[in-house]
Formats: C-alpha cells, structure tokens, sequence
C-alpha cells in the first residue's frame, strides 16, 4: 500500500481545491478537493465559512480511510488484492463512488479475479465536455496503476 499521504498527494492535484462551497457543474456542492459530505458543509460553516488548506487535508485524509474501510467490507478479496491495486480502487472511488449496483461488471471482474477486465470496467466519467477529458486521462492512470499490481498479466 503506498499509504494513505501518498493517495493524498495524487488526489489533491487531481481534485481543485475550493475554500468555499460550489456547485462545479455536477449538481453536487463542493468543498475542499471534492468533499461533497454534508459532514464537510457544517464543518465550513461551524469555522465561520471559512476552509483552509489543512482543513482540506485532514478531511480528505479521513475520506481516504473512509473508502479504504467501505472496500474491506465490499470488495470482493480485497485482503488479497495487492496493494497498489487497493490503492487504486480507493482513487477509483474517492472520484467514483462505485458500488455492486452501479459498477456490477466491476464487481464480478474482482470476484472472478479477472483482473483486466476489473481494470477496463474502471472506467466511470462524465458526459459533461469539462469534465470528460480529464476523467478520461484520470482513469488511464487508475487503470495502469491497478495493473501494475499484476506484472504477470
């Protein structure tokens, strides 16, 4: 596992920081680097509507071990997926929050181990043009990053 400050410093860059609350376009309020949690929301407004930098860490620190809690529990063989495979999906899903009933091709390729068609099925974006190349370009790297945990594929 590379840890989850390491998946914090390939999120962050990947997620624009916002000190304040702001729909970008998805129908969701943002906060931070993509906490779109009410929890987040009272937080911003319990400091006086205001978001710094470390605040954002800390909570996207916690939203990481958040899905890294959610896949042990819901990942079929997450214990024995390697971990830059595990960290892979949790990137996966800290910007797609994937479930057996949206993503179930996703589901049996990890229950069969079928390891690259897991990684093709990673492959959630946006119709919405501003956001669709850099999801596209996202996924990529998600994808290589799951397979890199499997050298012989």
């Amino acid at each position: 596992m590379i840890g989850n400050n390491e998946i914090l410093n390939y999120l962050l860059p990947k997620e624009s920081f916002l000190d304040k609350p702001t729909d970008i376009g998805d129908g969701k309020i943002t906060l931070g680097s993509g906490l779109t949690s009410p929890k987040w929301l009272e937080l911003y407004k319990k400091r006086g509507n205001r978001w710094s930098q470390e605040d954002n860490r800390r909570a996207v620190l916690e939203e990481i071990q958040n899905r890294r809690e959610w896949a042990e529990k819901n990942v079929p063989h997450w214990m024995e997926l390697p971990e830059a495979a595990q960290d892979a999906l949790i990137s996966y899903r800290y910007n797609y929050n994937y479930t057996p009933k949206n993503s179930p091709k996703l589901f049996k390729a990890l229950e069969n181990r079928d390891y690259r068609e897991a990684a093709r099925q990673m492959d959630a974006t946006s119709d919405n043009p501003k956001f669709k190349e850099g999801l596209l370009k996202r996924r990529k790297e998600e994808q290589e990053w799951f397979l890199s945990a499997f050298p012989d594929l």
